[in-house]
């Protein structure tokens, strides 16, 4: 008589070596077969708009050129930098919404689970430069705040840049 789990194929699951990020991703709670819909959206965003929120900040940075950076206490703004994050918005949470709903999950369960990590659960399973992006994205939709002040520093980073790349150029010229 031979045994029924004898008589059965299984299918040998693909091990994941240490080097690959994956590895370490499985082994973190939430992680593995079972990811939540906040870490399914943080890889998808990774692979499908990895640079999203860097463009859109340099397509609009230069309304922000000669603001300061804002603090809690400090909510103003001109109205054009409320419009962008207007646009921001309605962009950021129609791109993500599609992918949340083509997952068989709702957005009120990602904002759910969104809260959780950003609270400090699990957490550190997105925090890799892969999911800056995301991150960034995140936050600036959760707090005007963060929106104001990423754009603030983007607009000081293109600044500063082009003042380096004249100045070699200059320098170029002379040689």
């Amino acid at each position: 008589m031979s045994s029924k789990y004898n008589d059965e194929e299984y299918e040998e699951e693909e091990e994941i070596d240490e080097s690959d990020p994956m590895f370490w991703l499985q082994s973190l709670p939430g992680g593995g077969e079972e990811w939540s819909v906040f870490i399914k959206a943080a890889e998808w965003w990774h692979q499908e708009h990895p640079k999203w929120f860097s463009n859109f900040a340099d397509q609009y940075c230069y309304l922000f050129d000669d603001l300061p950076l804002q603090t809690a206490d400090q909510m103003e703004c001109p109205l054009q930098c409320t419009e962008i994050h207007n646009r921001f918005m309605e962009e950021y949470e129609e791109l993500l919404e599609e992918f949340i709903i083509e997952e068989g999950s709702s957005y009120e369960e990602f904002v759910e689970e969104a809260g959780k990590m950003l609270n400090g659960a699990q957490l550190s399973i997105i925090e890799t430069t892969e999911h800056t992006d995301f991150l960034k994205t995140l936050m600036s939709s959760v707090e005007y705040k963060n929106f104001h002040n990423l754009l603030v520093n983007a607009a000081k980073k293109k600044k500063y840049s082009k003042k380096g790349k004249k100045k070699k150029k200059y320098e170029d010229e002379d040689d």
